[in-house]
């Protein structure tokens, strides 16, 4: 109970990260970059580990936005009970293979497999908790054991924030989580911006923020502008990643849709920058 007090209290008086405290805290990162001391070239090998711990920890913010999205099927200024009520409803119409159950303000999911969610199916436990709901702001919070969409799986909890007046909610995570396909991990907190995408949340989220986590090479630190993500992709199609690295190099992420299934990343760093492109799982072409 302590734990959850203190994540409400942090996101009815600190919500962050802002729009324009984004613009600004982008324009000092550059600038900040551009003043480094000069650093050695970035290497290949480097640019390559950079892109898949960022297409790691995208995949879990996007599997994570997924699941979030689940449980928005209430009224404002309705109390927690009901408005769980309400998820617990729709959730049984949008989710027959998943068993659901509300026990006060809280619901659980448990995932089936040949439920789709936003494109992909999704396996694994969900507990979705109406803190709030009234004036001041609404509050849910999720927690996942082992919530996975065939692709990531993740563990941990996060609180989403709705304010009056955002477009979107405030996400506080704090997570691991695992790629599946070469079994890379990372583990760590965010505070994120959601919204949706340019084409409308049907089809994606947008991401804006910042991601701290430990990985197979050590501590890393990103932050997001502007990362407009597809449900069914890997990474955005658009925007802008500023990655700090465990090899003492900051590189710059920059995205573009190539056709309908895979996107180019660029990857720039010190001296030296590569051209990527990534399939929607995630993997290199």
């Amino acid at each position: 109970m302590d734990g959850q007090l203190s994540r409400t209290r942090w996101a009815r008086t600190t919500v962050f990260p802002r729009r324009a405290a984004l613009g600004a805290f982008a324009a000092l990162g550059l600038g900040l970059v551009a003043c480094q001391p000069a650093q050695s070239a970035l290497g290949v090998a480097e640019a390559t580990d950079a892109l898949v711990e960022a297409t790691g920890a995208t995949q879990a913010l996007v599997l994570t936005a997924r699941a979030i999205e689940l449980g928005t099927s209430f009224a404002a200024g309705d109390d927690p009970e009901t408005s769980a009520a309400a998820i617990g409803a729709a959730l049984l119409v949008d989710l027959p293979c998943a068993i659901v159950a509300v026990d006060g303000a809280t619901v659980s999911v448990e995932h089936g497999a040949d439920c789709a969610v936003m494109g992909r199916a999704l396996a694994g436990s969900q507990l979705i908790t109406v803190v709030a709901n009234d004036d001041e702001g609404i509050v849910v919070d999720h927690e996942w054991t082992g919530l996975t969409d065939g692709v990531v799986a993740v563990d941990g909890w996060a609180e989403a924030v709705w304010l009056d007046g955002d477009e979107g909610r405030t996400v506080l995570h704090e997570i691991s989580w695992t790629r599946l396909a070469d079994e890379r991990t990372g583990v760590g907190y965010t505070e994120v911006f959601q919204s949706p995408a340019a084409g409308g949340l049907a089809e994606g989220v947008l991401l804006e923020g910042l991601a701290f986590w430990t990985g197979l090479r050590g501590e890393w630190s990103l932050e997001l502008y502007g990362a407009d993500v597809r449900w069914v992709d890997a990474v955005p199609q658009a925007g802008l990643y500023v990655l700090d690295t465990p090899y003492s190099k900051s590189v710059h992420l920059s995205f573009q849709r190539l056709d309908p299934v895979s996107i180019a990343v660029t990857v720039a760093g010190p001296v030296r920058s590569y051209d990527f492109a990534v399939d929607p799982s995630g993997e290199l072409l």
